[in-house]
């Protein structure tokens, strides 16, 4: 999914090798093995039109499960013989919690020009951000475990940290909002 909201996602028809299935995943994302292998795009499609959206030098691939998704695309780069060097970063913890403790250690704290925070409180109120942001996505009603779906779900999770941010700062910790250029994670990765 793109930092404007718009993303795509295909089914993937299994590659041969692939021989492990879980019913328990199955019942979970609503997928048959039998729909995917008759509704599915070849692994080969799916992985050129990853590597031609996410293989981008300046899109950052993000996710809220990052280890789970790099060994998923790492197996579909490889089923399809393909090299790639996309690093799927972890959202909360290389993104959003950084980010959010990067703007408040920059803003001016309170009543003291010139002043920052200190690094301990600054850490408690990023934390406090991302994890309040994170709880009130997870109380969102959505389609859960669904690529774009989930996909949709972390990228509203980056948006209310940066609007909470925003507001911490107009709460006492500074005025300055969050309008940097280069922050928005790019790519935001989910399979189906």
């Amino acid at each position: 999914m793109r930092e404007d909201g718009e993303g795509e996602t295909h089914l993937i028809c299994p590659a041969s090798e692939w021989d492990d299935w879980s019913l328990e995943s199955e019942k979970v994302h609503g997928l048959t093995r039998d729909l995917l292998a008759r509704e599915g795009i070849p692994v080969e499609e799916v992985a050129r039109r990853m590597l031609d959206v996410l293989g981008m030098e300046d899109v950052r691939v993000t996710s809220d499960a990052a280890r789970w998704e790099q060994q998923w695309l790492d197996r579909l780069m490889q089923a399809a013989g393909l090299q790639h060097s996309i690093r799927v970063l972890d959202l909360e913890r290389e993104i959003l919690l950084p980010e959010a403790q990067r703007i408040l250690r920059d803003a001016p704290a309170e009543g003291a020009p010139g002043a920052h925070l200190a690094w301990a409180a600054l850490l408690d109120r990023a934390s406090d951000i991302v994890g309040g942001s994170r709880h009130a996505e997870q109380n969102l009603r959505r389609i859960r475990h669904r690529a774009l779906q989930d996909a949709g779900g972390m990228r509203w999770w980056w948006l209310e940290v940066r609007e909470r941010t925003a507001e911490a700062l107009d709460e006492g910790y500074g005025s300055r909002l969050l309008a940097r250029k280069g922050t928005v994670p790019r790519g935001v990765l989910g399979w189906d």
